[in-house]
């Protein structure tokens, strides 16, 4: 796939057409650039529709921030199922195959929108494989609890599921996540193998 203008204005007339685009993207007002390569495309974008593009914008276009990164790393990012490290902005700028320019708070504002913006993209460019449903169980043997953490003298109660016996295996989520993150994800089936325990703190 090749990311250029005609590219651009595809997912451009998508995202302004999407509702979960339209609903996320409510105050989002902001120009941004898009270097793809040797190429620049800068986005004004007013309650989360894109307004204008502008091609190669020189000083003289407003622009809050940039994402840098070669054609590979868009293809990546826009891929239905895209590989490990390509998957969102933050970790391809972790794994150093994009990089960032100017104001970070309208990226922290709006990752639910530009989160959106992706999976407009990768609609465009196929069809995701999805795993199949996991089994059902008629019983469940995790058990949830609160628990008091004092942390610096100050006191937090905090909730975790509990489940099966052995070697404690803590696995504790990212912000803005919680236990689904690991119900039903190949790693905690093998840690369950290896260890039949795993804590999930919620």
């Amino acid at each position: 796939m090749i990311i250029n203008r005609s590219w651009i204005d595809r997912w451009v007339a998508a995202i302004n057409g999407d509702a979960a685009c339209i609903n996320t993207g409510r105050g989002f007002n902001c120009a941004f650039t898009l270097a793809i390569g040797s190429e620049r495309y800068t986005l004004t974008v007013h309650n989360g529709r894109v307004e204008t593009v502008v091609d190669n914008g020189g000083p003289l276009v407003a622009s809050a921030f940039t994402l840098i990164a070669d054609q590979q790393t868009w293809n990546n990012m826009f891929a239905p199922n895209p590989p490990p490290m390509g998957h969102a902005i933050f970790a391809a700028i972790g794994a150093g195959t994009m990089q960032f320019e100017g104001d970070i708070r309208p990226v922290f504002q709006q990752m639910t929108t530009m989160s959106a913006w992706l999976d407009v993209a990768r609609a465009l460019n196929g069809v995701a494989n999805v795993a199949a449903n996991p089994d059902w169980h008629d019983e469940w043997q995790a058990v949830g609890r609160y628990v008091n953490v004092s942390v610096d003298s100050v006191q937090h109660k905090v909730f975790y599921f509990e489940a099966g016996q052995g070697i404690p295996v803590l696995c504790q989520h990212t912000a803005g996540n919680e236990n689904r993150q690991w119900r039903h994800c190949p790693t905690t089936r093998t840690l369950d193998a290896l260890c039949t325990s795993h804590y999930l703190i919620d």
